[in-house]
């Protein structure tokens, strides 16, 4: 499945999916990209622009989330599971014979429905059901393998004909039944029961993702093999072997099962309100279920041969049910699946093409259009840099980078790749580093030039707290609160934009001359106080975030202040560079009163409030009543470094004006992790207040 939308109902469905998701959680908030996005949606929307609005929706999931990463938010929901829980015909889904394919039990069951004259859907020019014998019945023609006694087919088989004579020998739906534990239980204590359910149950999600896959690019390609287990007595299936080669022919009529005036591959029986389902196709799918049911799924991977290998059961030269089971066990306990780090790196070593946009590393020259040339030239070049600022034994980010994965490899890296890659890419896509002219090494020594400078800037001064240890060098254990992930992300990665600007708007070149400079008037900073460490606890994101807009203001008023100002905890003192532990400064308080209201207006110009207050109230005295004040009006721009000034909060309070002026409003501020409440009386009005 591309992504794009099959119809107008196709869109409505994803759209209501993802309006039931976010009001079904309570962490999940529309973000404006994401109702900008939904609006701009049509049902012949490009791809770009449905990839853009589904990113702004995993964007809102992720965030709800506090463990959980952008990738594994992305396998969980891919383009169009929307659809897995929807038990009607799907659309534009190749088949066999003619019919359709429905979704069943959350998707673990793709159903088809025939025509009951089994007419082929295909041409045999068409590479799916060109196995068909004169009579109707599918023939397999495999080189036949023995390996300690027992039979092993070789061949290659259509994807489409796999699925449709293959079920998968799976748990059952234990989350259905509050007896799942018990079952279980018992088929563990007795060996020769669940012998034909033991599969780990189908991920929709996954199949999914298979099919959006074969569907992105042509040159998309799954070969890995296919393994099937043909049991003893497998109805409509015969086997002739004749010496190296064996014959499977499989008569559909005698497995396929009627449903009214049609014929079904899988019947479903309900008892208590519970469904079971009985599939009814005489082969076993022993790995590879995803693939198959994925490929199937897509007009291109339908039609695809793979590699198979098959065992049977029976007597001569057979596998028992039990050795097939341990079989599958093996090859999924030895196994494991590619961790996000080793994606990533195989994908960009072997210029593999994906559907996910910021996993795509083709050829740059071979994009389906202009934005895809660019995701996979920001891909490449993205992970280049990470390379380059990792590897660099001199440089300001040595083993920056998490590229793989590991505990030993997190705790010597101060970035995951997918973060880096988060925070870096809107530089490649629309940035400073958006030119395809600009080399890999023009781009790698600036921004090493950028990071030289934060070093020398954090270790400018000698401290009395820890003398012999820098502020700033990576990657060798006892981090400062500079070197926290979060701290690099908020306060270094993405303050480069707003430095970029700054160099920009005074009319420098940039340089680690021009960056040291800029970033002169924050030297004062203590990345090992203690002061900031209590600042820091338990504020992973909100403090870091703090600390950038402090940093800015700092850079744009840019006077180099002493050590002594910065760590001042005098609120008196507070200014921009200045009073960095002090609690939130006093604002300058003015009123406009009216006939009816009155207007109170709060600004903090050389400040240390960033953001909205968190409480306003007003109480009256003479009666006790409390009343929570919602007219209120928030002004604070983060400054993007375009403006040569500082930005300017601004806090206005409309309230009535009251026959009984005994009232006191209280204002609750904050600066990282120390609050005030900045209490207003009548009487303060058009005061400064202390």
């Amino acid at each position: 499945m591309v992504t794009r939308f099959t119809s107008a109902k196709d869109m409505a469905a994803c759209i209501e999916y993802c309006e039931s998701y976010i009001s079904s959680r309570p962490s999940a908030q529309q973000s404006i990209e994401y109702f900008e996005k939904k609006l701009n949606l049509e049902p012949n929307s490009s791809t770009d622009v449905c990839r853009e609005f589904w990113d702004s929706f995993l964007d809102i999931i992720v965030r709800s989330y506090h463990r959980k990463e952008l990738d594994e938010i992305k396998r969980d929901y891919p383009w169009g599971c929307w659809l897995l829980g929807l038990e009607t015909p799907m659309e534009e889904t190749p088949t066999l014979w003619e019919g359709v394919v429905s979704r069943h039990d959350q998707g673990a069951y793709q159903i088809h429905t025939y025509d009951s004259r089994l007419i082929q859907a295909h041409d045999i020019d068409d590479n799916l059901g060109d196995n068909f014998d004169e009579d109707g019945k599918i023939v397999w023609e495999l080189l036949t393998a023995e390996q300690q006694g027992r039979d092993v087919l070789v061949g290659a088989i259509t994807v489409g004909e796999i699925d449709a004579v293959c079920q998968v020998p799976h748990l059952p739906n234990f989350a259905a039944t509050n007896q799942g534990s018990m079952l279980l239980a018992n088929w563990s204590l007795h060996t020769n029961k669940g012998l034909t359910q033991w599969q780990r149950r189908p991920d929709p999600s996954r199949i999914q993702h298979i099919s959006n896959f074969m569907e992105v690019a042509e040159n998309n390609l799954i070969i890995n093999s296919i393994m099937l287990y043909i049991p003893e007595d497998a109805p409509g299936v015969i086997l002739e072997k004749k010496g190296r080669i064996t014959k499977i022919i499989i008569d559909p009529t005698q497995f396929l099962v009627p449903r009214g005036d049609k014929l079904t591959d899988v019947t479903i029986k309900e008892e208590d309100g519970i469904k079971t389902y009985i599939d009814h196709r005489p082969i076993w799918i022993v790995d590879g279920q995803h693939r198959t049911r994925g490929m199937a799924l897509s007009e291109r991977g339908a039609r695809l041969d793979v590699p198979v290998i098959i065992t049977h059961g029976g007597k001569d030269n057979s596998l028992g049910l039990e050795e097939v089971a341990k079989v599958f066990t093996e090859i999924n306990t030895l196994a494991k699946p590619l961790d996000s780090f080793q994606q990533h790196y195989l994908s960009h070593k072997f210029s593999i093409v994906a559907g996910q946009k910021d996993k795509t590393y083709g050829a740059p020259a071979e994009g389906i259009d202009e934005k895809d040339r660019q995701n996979r030239l920001t891909n490449i070049r993205l992970y280049q840099l990470a390379s380059m600022l990792t590897t660099n034994k001199n440089g300001p980010f040595v083993n920056g980078v998490q590229l793989v994965d590991g505990t030993a490899s997190a705790k010597m890296t101060i970035l995951k790749f997918n973060e880096f890659a988060k925070q870096m890419r809107p530089l490649f896509m629309n940035g400073v580093y958006s030119d395809p002219e600009l080399s890999m090494e023009e781009i790698h020594n600036d921004f090493s030039d950028y990071l030289s400078a934060w070093a020398t800037t954090a270790n400018f001064h000698k401290w009395k707290y820890l003398p012999n240890r820098l502020r700033w060098k990576p990657n060798y254990g006892n981090n400062s609160e500079l070197e926290g992930s979060q701290a690099v992300v908020w306060i270094i990665f993405k303050t480069f934009p707003f430095i970029r600007n700054v160099v920009k708007t005074r009319g420098l070149i940039p340089s680690e001359e021009v960056y040291t400079d800029i970033l002169a008037p924050i030297r004062g900073i203590d990345w090992y106080s203690k002061q900031l460490a209590k600042r820091f606890e338990k504020q992973q994101r909100d403090a870091p975030e703090y600390m950038s807009t402090w940093i800015k203001q700092a850079i744009l008023f840019g006077e180099i202040r002493t050590k002594e100002e910065v760590s001042s905890i005098n609120s008196e003192d507070v200014h921009h560079g200045t009073a960095l532990y002090a609690k939130p400064s006093a604002p300058v308080i003015s009123s406009n009163r009216g006939a009816i209201s009155t207007s109170i207006t709060l600004i903090w110009q050389h400040g240390n409030i960033y953001e909205q207050p968190d409480e306003c109230h007003i109480l009256f005295n003479s009666t006790g009543e409390r009343y929570l004040l919602e007219d209120v009006v928030w002004d604070f721009s983060v400054p993007d470094g375009l403006s040569a000034e500082p930005s300017i909060a601004r806090y206005t309070i409309n309230i009535d004006n009251y026959a009984d002026e005994d009232w006191e409003i209280t204002v609750s501020t904050r600066c990282i992790k120390a609050t005030h409440d900045l209490v207003i009386t009548p009487d303060m009005l058009g005061e400064l207040v202390d």
